[in-house]
């Protein structure tokens, strides 16, 4: 253990200290400098022929790519904000004809609308969406069948492929965000909207396949992605267990022994009285420090503190501030009620003046003592779904927003890290996904839940890294640290099990070494992550973008959910499968969109467009680099989000005719404050210095500043990138060392490009058509003639073509007229350059190519 005054080494972190910034404006005035920040990621609008009504409609064009449609029987429109449509001052000219009907045309929706008293749906109201020479029609009522999903609140109880509900982006060109009825801004607070039956408030978003200006409209009326506080953007320790003072402080001292990098420590609910009767409340929600575990809570708080690290207690606030909270005489005094003799008030965030004592007396306190944000582990919906002031209003997105704003006082930005609220939460970065399992299936499944996500702004989903519960696995815990450091934040957590410390060095050597590996990762690449994520809020992208999103014509970037781009320059395709041999080699499917791309770990060159099989051993996975373009990195920090930039290093592979912009914006600011929003950041432009865009870059001066800039910057090429002609077969040896032929067949394959894999045409894994396909190089040997079983069941005779969808019949084994049963397995084996390979799946994941999963999703992301 660290003796109290005794610091770890530096990390070059000096700004840490200003993390506590002066005192700036309150948050309403916070979030138009947030709105303003973002005016140059808006179509250019202007009041004009803006809004038109007629009869019992009213039509409001918002930005050429979405229109509001309003139907009130009593002609009553709503001019107030919602908790969705934050900015009613949003609107772009449009040609507006009114005479018999309404014709709208914002030069790409042209609205008709020739019945204007007839009642929703209305059979006259249509529009035409034009885009890339192509039409999309859209009617009330019409089917949102191309889709592209959306996110859903929680991953608590999930084990695999869910149903995401309806997105923003979609193949027919289309969206409706249906805003009838939701709760109004009235006075600065969330009120009922006044009674209207039979009225509809509908938002036509029409884009064609421009999804970009999809977003960039939400952004338009539902306001844009703030900056989260750098911090959050690092490693976590979390874990649901009763830690004493001196086991996070041991704790500490072992990230920095065993060489991993922290930025945040959670304290989960224990942090808080928890004794407290079931005939009381029970102890979830608490708002005093447990003197037991903590006697020297402030003390700890004040180390966290010195050893530059973040600190966020947990939070399940359902049963309020009750007697035996400390600070619960404050808590009446500032209500006005008597502690000793008034009856407690119950939980009400719909009351502001409960909301104002609320904070006062149980929050900032603590925050005053060092405590930097909070974790709202929101899960009483089936308790008390409705706040009770407000009818019909949920607590978790309204909750998002309080707790977003009271964490923007003194000048910061606010944090939020909660459940996802639903359409307008994206305003509170970043999210928490829940309690989700521990196996691969739930793995594979996060991979294009988080990309989806974007498709409705929720663009930094934090996972449970490893899963929350359903025991230990060593394997998948590795493979999940990869996973993660290619997303918001590399956040480890578990449930209260003794076997599921997430602390990677106790873990087999094998697999601690492979988490080092990541998080070490996760740290080189820090300078890129937040420079992506202040494009993603800057320019309304997610931070880990579906395919599509990116390459919208190309019919493979729909095919591939199992990978997405982090950023404009990396794309990244998990394993989220268990490995072969002692070094558990395992593959993935990743479709390489046009250009070069550089394996990360081993300077591999992909070509795209082409589908391939690339292996990877559990020190490594498909990670690659576009060709052409720098990449800025740093030396390893242990303390990744809070070191300063001054040495930093450039990673650049040749990129001929690579796609995409050749340049790239290195972004800095405080981290902390808001002060982003009036200017304060710098931008370094990194570029090829030749036009052969080969591995040679330069850094153009930089443009802006702000407190605590490093303005001397050394850029250095990094020694750890290469590329040569022999990288692929340097790397294969390397790999195929451990693997046995005969035994390892199929791993041998794959280390060739050659596997059987499931495929299939969902977006992201849930519904559509599904299928085992053989991919290979054109120049592999792979016998035609194959086989496939069920189980024990006898082989069947099978025809394999590369590219082209196995046929499986109907097995022997098989008593019903489909091929899966729960808990069996299913293997296809065929000759591969002349040896025997065996390629196994859980028979219950895969239909036959002529199944269809149609998924039939009507939930929607609010």
């Amino acid at each position: 253990m660290l003796p109290k005054e005794q610091k770890l080494p530096a990390r070059d972190s000096g700004f840490w200290r200003s993390r506590h910034p002066p005192a700036g404006c309150g948050s309403m005035a916070q979030m138009l400098r947030r709105i303003f920040f973002c005016l140059l990621i808006l179509p250019a609008l202007a009041r004009g022929d803006s809004q038109v009504a007629a009869g019992k409609y009213r039509f409001t064009v918002i930005t050429p790519n979405l229109i509001r449609i309003e139907y009130s029987p009593a002609g009553r429109f709503v001019d107030e904000p919602t908790y969705f449509a934050m900015d009613r001052g949003r609107r772009s000219d449009a040609k507006v004809e009114s005479t018999g009907g309404i014709r709208i045309d914002t030069g790409v929706i042209a609205l008709k609308c020739e019945d204007v008293d007839e009642a929703p749906p209305p059979r006259s109201l249509r529009a035409a969406i034009r885009h890339g020479g192509k039409t999309y029609e859209w009617f009330p009522g019409k089917p949102p069948a191309g889709n592209l999903g959306g996110t859903i609140q929680t991953l608590d109880g999930v084990t695999g492929p869910v149903d995401l509900g309806q997105g923003l982006l979609s193949r027919d060109g289309w969206a409706i965000v249906d805003d009838t009825g939701k709760h109004i801004r009235k006075d600065g607070w969330i009120a009922p909207r006044a009674d209207d039956p039979g009225a509809v408030d509908w938002y036509l978003f029409g884009y064609g396949h421009d999804y970009k200006a999809a977003l960039k409209s939400l952004a338009a009326i539902s306001g844009p992605v703030p900056m989260p506080r750098k911090y959050v953007l690092g490693a976590w320790y979390s874990r649901y267990w009763p830690y004493t003072s001196a086991d996070y402080r041991q704790i500490v001292k072992e990230y920095h022994d065993n060489g991993f990098p922290l930025d945040v420590i959670v304290l989960d609910m224990d942090w808080h009285i928890t004794d407290v009767p079931e005939s009381e409340g029970g102890g979830w929600t608490g708002f005093s420090w447990d003197r037991k575990l903590l006697p020297d809570a402030e003390e700890l708080l004040k180390w966290f503190g010195e050893q530059d690290l973040a600190v966020t207690l947990n939070l399940h606030p359902a049963k309020g501030i009750r007697k035996h909270e400390t600070c619960y005489p404050e808590f009446m005094k500032l209500l006005g009620l008597d502690p000793a003799k008034d009856p407690t008030p119950s939980f009400d965030i719909g009351d502001p003046k409960y909301v104002d004592a609320y904070f006062k007396a149980a929050h900032v306190p603590l925050e005053d003592a060092g405590v930097d944000f909070w974790w709202m582990d929101w899960q009483q919906d089936a308790e008390i779904p409705f706040v009770p002031s407000v009818p019909g209003l949920r607590h978790l997105p309204w909750l998002n927003e309080l707790y977003y704003q009271h964490t923007q006082r003194n000048g910061l930005r606010g944090q939020s890290f909660s459940r996802w609220g639903g359409w307008g939460d994206h305003r509170h970065p970043i999210h928490f996904s829940g309690d989700a399992s521990t196996d691969f299936e739930m793995l594979a499944f996060e991979v294009p839940f988080t990309a989806t996500a974007g498709n409705v702004g929720c663009f930094f989903w934090s996972h449970d890294i490893g899963g929350h519960m359903g025991g230990r696995n060593e394997e998948s815990y590795a493979r999940w640290c990869q996973f993660g450091a290619l997303t918001a934040a590399l956040r480890s957590h578990s449930t209260r099990d003794e076997k599921m410390d997430r602390r990677p060095w106790k873990y087999e050597k094998w697999a601690c070494n492979s988490m080092r590996l990541s998080f070490q990762l996760r740290s080189k690449l820090f300078p890129y992550i937040y420079s992506s994520v202040a494009q993603s809020c800057r320019e309304m992208l997610p931070l880990n973008r579906p395919m599509y999103l990116e390459y919208p014509e190309e019919e493979q970037a729909y095919r591939n959910p199992q990978q997405f781009m982090f950023g404009v320059h990396l794309l990244c395709a998990p394993i989220t499968m268990p490995g072969i041999g002692p070094n558990k080699l395992a593959w993935q499917v990743v479709w390489f969109p046009p250009g070069d791309w550089y394996n990360y770990f081993t300077g591999e060159k992909y070509t795209g467009p082409s589908t391939q099989i690339v292996a990877a051993d559990i020190d490594e996975f498909p990670l690659f680099v576009r060709g052409g373009v720098p990449i800025p990195m740093q030396p390893f920090r242990e303390r990744m989000a809070t070191s300063t930039w001054g040495e930093l290093l450039v990673r650049m592979y040749p990129g001929g005719s690579a796609a995409g912009p050749p340049s790239f914006a290195l972004y800095e600011d405080d981290g902390v404050s808001d002060a982003y929003t009036r200017g304060a950041f710098a931008t370094t432009t990194l570029s090829p210095s030749d036009e052969t865009r080969g591995q040679s870059f330069k850094a153009a001066a930089t443009a802006g500043d702000f407190p605590g800039h490093v303005k001397d910057k050394k850029f250095t090429a990094d020694p750890e990138g290469f590329t040569s002609s022999d990288a692929s077969s340097r790397a294969r040896q390397r790999r195929a060392a451990p693997l046995v032929r005969g035994r390892d067949g199929a791993a041998l394959a794959a280390l060739d490009g050659i596997a059987i894999v499931r495929r299939g045409d969902a977006p992201y894994g849930f519904g559509g058509k599904s299928w085992f396909e053989l991919i290979a190089p054109a120049d592999a040997k792979v016998e035609r003639a194959g086989t496939v079983a069920i189980g024990q069941g006898q082989p069947t005779p099978i025809e394999l073509r590369v590219g082209q969808p196995i046929d499986i019949p109907r097995l022997p084994a098989d008593p019903v007229d489909t091929i899966w049963k729960p808990g069996q397995r299913m293997s296809i084996s065929c000759l591969i350059n002349g040896e025997r390979c065996t390629f196994e799946f859980d028979a219950p994941v895969c239909p036959p190519a002529s199944s269809n999963w149609s998924g039939k999703a009507q939930a929607t992301a609010s």
